[in-house]
């Protein structure tokens, strides 16, 4: 039998008790669609919205993403559930629908916006000390993930999230950074590598991702705007990265020019990263 609720086509089935049950699960990766309520909308991305929800079976406040690329999803979900680490968004599990469509369960952060929201919106410069600390939380993130065996594809700003979205200057040194949109099929052009645009996608890609993601931290600009004259075949074409001479501070000047090379081999892994980011620090 096929119901719709919250403008969702659901495929369940009656159980002995006259309970809705999802049909075939398997119960380490699906989630009974009864277990979660969807409020309103919160977001949305190129392929997807974000759906405020509550996961009745931990009693627990939720973001329900909506998920179109079943097959790599499915994949890397079986990786993810088993994720923990403080700078990434958690994900619960997964409820199938009877469109191709999946429901994402997952962490709720900040639904005001993402770091991308907050640095256009910005109407000040940010202290460097926190562009830092920022660059710092994502590069853990990253490793992690990599330690992992997983690549994220996407890395941008509009994928890093806040626990808590800062009201006001003080509260930038004290916010969480959360990575989310880990492992999408389609990335960013704009944020991609050389190699990413002929399907050549590897762990020293995100590397190059986060380089751009420095990028536009530390100019509190935004790539779309820099690029947007561009097409995506010319930008594949002439992919050598940005003008490093908007940023006045040599030391993450000279880290994003590594991440930029286009020897994916001179790239620095993350853990790379975090060493330097530490003496950065320590010598700022």
């Amino acid at each position: 039998m096929s119901v719709v609720a919250f403008g969702f086509n659901l495929d369940v089935q009656k159980s002995e008790n006259n309970t809705t049950i999802l049909k075939n699960p398997e119960s380490n990766i699906f989630i009974n669609r009864n277990s979660i309520l969807i409020g309103d909308k919160i977001g949305s991305g190129s392929y997807s919205l974000i759906y405020l929800g509550f996961y009745n079976d931990l009693s627990l406040h939720v973001a329900v993403k909506t998920e179109t690329s079943l097959k790599l999803t499915l994949k890397q979900i079986k990786k993810m559930l088993k994720l923990s680490h403080e700078n990434l968004i958690k994900f619960y599990g997964v409820c199938p629908l009877d469109n191709s469509e999946h429901l994402i369960i997952m962490e709720l952060a900040s639904p005001k916006g993402s770091l991308r929201k907050f640095i256009d919106d910005a109407p000040f410069r940010i202290k460097l000390s926190t562009k830092l600390n920022w660059l710092k939380q994502i590069a853990y993130g990253m490793q992690y993930l990599h330690y992992n065996e997983i690549t994220h594809r996407d890395l941008k700003a509009d994928n890093i999230v806040f626990d808590k979205y800062p009201e006001n200057f003080h509260e930038l040194e004290s916010v969480k950074l959360k990575i989310i949109d880990i492992s999408t099929m389609y990335g960013t052009p704009t944020h991609m590598s050389p190699e990413a645009f002929e399907d050549c996608y590897n762990f020293k890609s995100d590397v190059w991702s986060f380089g751009c993601l420095a990028w536009e931290i530390m100019t509190q600009f935004n790539l779309k705007e820099y690029f947007k004259q561009i097409s995506i075949f010319e930008l594949s074409l002439q992919k050598t990265g940005m003008k490093l001479s908007d940023i006045d501070f040599k030391p993450i000047k000279d880290l994003i020019e590594i991440c930029w090379e286009k020897d994916t081999d001179l790239r620095p892994s993350f853990s790379d990263i975090l060493i330097m980011l530490d003496k950065i620090n320590s010598e700022e």
